[in-house]
């Protein structure tokens, strides 16, 4: 697990990512709503969570893409053997544990995630369409990028369930997350386009349009 995480899934680089991501949200609806930023501990599940689900993103990808990975990428742990098939599984297992533990019985915190989580499952699986979505933008962009907005709503409710906030409402709170998404819509389509020259069997954006 230790050469899975160091290069596949640093936490450190994890960790800065998302903290800045979880408290840049969550300290910006605290003072809007508020007038003050102030630190919780209890919001380090929330924190944790996000960090957990960056990883399962990852651990999902791995499931789904080995064959590809096996041609595109043969120096990963995965495809190489330094990391098994059945090590994945079991760190995703456990991450899964995780998380399900860390947002139980939480009210509202619950629901959304488990609304996150099965927008996560179906955008593993395609939504059920492997044919038909891989293929074009348009629907990979609008099946697979809601995460990261809901990941900020994610934010908002376990700043909710804390605070109930009356100043800012459902509503606000996701055109803000919307709003921070677009620096990660941007890098996303940016990093799958390529030239001509530089394209592979790799599927990226550039060979959908």
């Amino acid at each position: 697990y230790a050469i899975y995480f160091k290069e596949m899934f640093p936490l450190h680089r994890y960790g800065i990512l998302c903290s800045l991501m979880f408290y840049s949200y969550y300290f910006l609806v605290s003072y809007i709503d508020r007038g003050e930023i102030q630190f919780h501990y209890t919001t380090l599940y929330g924190w944790a969570t996000l960090l957990l689900s960056f990883l399962l993103l990852r651990l999902f990808d791995e499931l789904k893409d080995i064959h590809i990975d096996q041609t595109l990428f043969p120096d990963r742990p995965l495809v190489n053997g330094r990391v098994t098939y059945k090590d994945v599984k079991i760190l995703t297992l456990i991450v899964l544990f995780l998380v399900l533990l860390l947002n139980l019985n939480k009210g509202i915190v619950t629901s959304v995630y488990f609304i996150y989580f099965l927008l996560l499952i179906l955008s593993w699986q395609w939504w059920l369409f492997p044919e038909k979505v891989p293929a074009s933008f348009f629907l990979t962009t609008i099946t697979h990028q809601p995460l990261i907005p809901l990941s900020f709503v994610y934010v908002y409710a376990v700043y909710f369930s804390l605070h109930e906030s009356q100043s800012v409402n459902w509503f606000h709170a996701i055109l803000l997350a919307l709003l921070f998404s677009l620096p990660f819509l941007a890098w996303e389509i940016a990093r799958k386009i390529r030239s001509r020259e530089e394209e592979t069997d790799y599927l990226t954006y550039s060979k959908r349009w």
